[in-house]
């Protein structure tokens, strides 16, 4: 997804809230001016990420967030399932739940916190006429279905140590809207004549989710051969093969790390293994802003899950901030 003077714009001023070293700052702003047509948002913060380092050595570790997110959600777990489980279609559900988990980002937020993350659980489908209104719409590459209008409220409760049974009790209200289905019924088509599954993974706290769409994904399609692609060591909140073994996915697929510290999916810089993992898999899932602003438009037959956080997603798409998406680029 090629970088806007917009989206140049927001990458130099979140470098601005980092540090206001003239010095460094110059730096940022040559690495933008001088990017390539091909050059994507996750590269170039890479690149500021590698700039920082040589001058000022290793950022602030998110070790202690990551785990305190992936806790969080495991200790929801078995509720959730349960809920899934219940629900009339337990994939699709498991679907939209994934997709929730994907606001716990660092990158493109510039505050998260669990009682956002808490409310957005209890989100409710976007009403039909909404969906009418914003309708299917193309983009270069493929089409996109519109998801249900996520909200983020905060709880009038404080803390995470809130009672949880209102959050519980409305998870199935979360379920993806008519539209999103036609993408869901295209990849569950796919998946049943499919042998490699891959999901490329985001976040922490967020991938606890994923192995529960994994888990009904598995369930539907015992045959599917799946694996995971993580992140080749820590950048921002994304998961790693540490990260992913902590919330369980080694007990459902694969994990392979990419090799990289990109917060998203460069194909040139990628490990062998994770080249292979991507292009032996039948169908592939890429969850997150990042995946997507580094891998579409590369001609590859990919599925996109995301809600969208940041200005660059709300316009391309043209919808409310937070809002899901589910997109197949064929």
């Amino acid at each position: 997804m090629r970088v806007n003077e917009n989206c140049a714009a927001c990458l130099y001023d979140k470098q601005r809230q980092v540090t206001d070293d003239p010095a460094y700052l110059d730096e940022v702003k040559r690495i933008i001016e001088n990017r390539s047509e091909n050059d994507t948002a996750p590269y170039l913060v890479y690149l500021f990420g590698r700039e920082y380092e040589r001058r000022y050595g290793k950022r602030a570790s998110y070790r202690d967030i990551k785990k305190r997110f992936n806790r969080l959600v495991l200790s929801m777990e078995d509720r959730i399932r349960k809920l899934i489980e219940a629900d009339e279609d337990p994939l699709t559900a498991a679907m939209a739940y994934a997709r929730i988990g994907n606001y716990i980002d660092y990158g493109a937020l510039d505050h998260v916190d669990e009682e956002t993350f808490l409310s957005l659980l209890q989100t409710k489908t976007m009403p039909e006429q909404e969906v009418r209104r914003h309708g299917q719409r193309k983009i270069r590459g493929g089409d996109y279905s519109l998801a249900s209008q996520d909200t983020c409220a905060p709880s009038q409760a404080s803390g995470v140590n809130k009672t949880l049974s209102s959050v519980y009790s409305t998870l199935h209200n979360a379920a993806v809207c008519e539209q999103d289905k036609e993408a869901m019924d295209s990849m569950i088509r796919q998946c049943a004549e499919a042998e490699h599954f891959l999901l490329i993974a985001d976040n922490c706290g967020e991938i606890v989710l994923d192995k529960l769409f994994l888990e009904q994904l598995k369930k539907r399609f015992p045959h599917l051969k799946i694996t995971v692609l993580v992140r080749g060591g820590e950048v921002l909140n994304d998961a790693t093969v540490e990260d992913a073994r902590e919330a369980g996915i080694d007990q459902l697929a694969d994990i392979v790390s990419n090799g990289t510290t990109v917060a998203g999916t460069v194909y040139e810089m990628i490990s062998r293994e994770a080249k292979e993992a991507m292009d032996r898999a039948d169908v592939i899932l890429a969850k997150g802003q990042g995946n997507y602003e580094s891998l579409c438009r590369q001609g590859r037959h990919i599925f996109y899950s995301f809600l969208c956080k940041c200005d660059l997603f709300t316009g391309r798409f043209q919808v409310p901030k937070l809002t899901g998406i589910l997109v197949e680029e064929r």
